[in-house]
């Protein structure tokens, strides 16, 4: 179980008991019926510290494993996290703040890197699917990096060159769809062609 899923249980637990408000400093929301609103932050700045911390290593480890240079994961939202994280949005074409919030968390567990489009999108993450995929760009002499199953820069730059040369939406998604491209597209789609 993640560290955030630690503080989430924990989070809940409190909130169940009725302690939410004496806990986390919930303000006044003016409720006359004596229930208290509790507004749930979102961004790292916003949260109980070792929540924000657990959400920073947590994104940290996601945006490390795609490739981005976080430094190490220390769960510290300094300078080289909030540069990954302003790539990485840049990347999958997210609004660019640089700021680690709960929704950035949600979209890189659950869409892996943007590959949504089509029912049969493929996480990008998934090393054997990765690899199927540098491979047909290898064949096409778009990536010439290792052969590794991680859906880093380099792949992902070598994704968008392919899409434009195959006049496809360039979008960097790497789904199904991308990967029926690669092995469709006529052999004249090369790069450099």
């Amino acid at each position: 179980m993640t560290s955030v899923c630690l503080v989430a249980c924990a989070f809940a637990l409190t909130l169940s008991a009725g302690t939410a408000q004496a806990s986390f400093n919930v303000p006044d929301t003016g409720a006359t019926d004596g229930r208290a609103l509790v507004q749930i932050a979102t961004t790292v700045d916003q949260m109980p510290p070792e929540m924000a911390r657990a959400y920073v290593e947590d994104i940290q480890t996601e945006l490390l494993t795609r490739g981005y240079d976080v430094g190490t994961v220390d769960g510290v939202m300094g300078k080289r996290t909030g540069g990954a994280i302003r790539k990485y949005q840049r990347d999958v074409g997210l609004p660019v703040d640089g700021v680690a919030s709960k929704e950035l968390l949600e979209y890189m567990l659950f869409n892996k890197g943007g590959a949504t489009s089509g029912p049969e999108a493929v996480p990008s993450l998934d090393p054997v699917f990765v690899r199927s995929v540098q491979i047909e760009l290898v064949e096409r002499g778009y990536y010439a990096g290792e052969i590794d199953g991680i859906a880093g820069p380099k792949t992902r730059e070598a994704v968008d060159v392919f899409q434009r040369d195959a006049g496809l939406v360039v979008n960097g998604a790497m789904d199904q769809r991308l990967l029926d491209e690669l092995r469709n597209q006529p052999y004249s789609v090369r790069s450099g062609s």
